[in-house]
């Protein structure tokens, strides 16, 4: 179907789709997608306008459970052009993925390093994605906004919960507070003196939102 059937897009709209399909073809990847498996991750690309993004990965087992990652960053016409890695990772993680997580209209870019574990890439002066920092999350579905808050979850062998909240402050992620949960008894505890530290937060207000929580969800 001709793209003059769509005349609600825009000619940028429209410059978009063209030049996607061609990166894509260009680069000779596959979108970052699918869900984790016991191996490293196929390598892949995203595009985050007007960076191509493309993440390659190599092994470093014979049972490609660990492996270094390098990151590529560049514009549609190559003329700009960034390398990041090699780093290491493991195997058995979620693709990278572009999400905002702090709601600010800018998508992060989240690396799932380690289980449990997501690097969080954002956009600096220079154009680029640069680190900023780690959650601590089991999968994509246990990090979620709470107001200005980042919060990720991490659940143990026992059962036991761990909410850790996080504030994206520039280009830096910072803990504010960690949450031990225990569904059994229905009760929360604060890990470590992180909450009493901000003048802005009430570990006692903290204490019973979590504890007023849906304990069947």
């Amino acid at each position: 179907m001709p793209l003059t059937a769509f005349p609600f897009l825009t000619a940028t709209a429209v410059c978009g789709l063209l030049l996607s399909g061609a990166v894509q073809a260009q680069s000779g990847l596959s979108r970052c997608g699918g869900a984790a498996g016991p191996a490293l991750p196929d390598d892949c690309m995203l595009e985050a306008p007007p960076l191509m993004l493309g993440f390659d990965y190599t092994p470093t087992t014979a049972d490609l459970r660990r492996g270094n990652l390098s990151i590529t960053q560049s514009t549609p016409e190559g003329g700009t052009r960034d390398v990041t890695g090699p780093f290491e990772v493991a195997g058995g993680l979620q693709p990278p993925v572009l999400r905002d997580i702090d709601n600010d209209g800018l998508a992060e870019l989240l690396i799932q390093s380690r289980p449990a574990a997501y690097d969080v890439w954002v956009l600096n002066a220079d154009g680029f994605y640069r680190i900023a920092g780690r959650v601590r999350a089991q999968s994509l579905a246990q990090i979620s906004q709470r107001g200005a808050l980042i919060v990720g979850e991490v659940r143990d062998g026992a059962g036991q919960i761990t909410e850790t909240a996080y504030l994206l402050d520039g280009a830096e992620v910072v803990t504010v507070f960690r949450m031990r949960i225990d569904p059994d008894s229905r009760s929360c505890s604060l890990i470590d003196g992180a909450a009493e530290a901000q003048d802005w937060l009430n570990a006692d207000v903290l204490l019973a939102e979590c504890e007023a929580r849906d304990w069947n969800d």
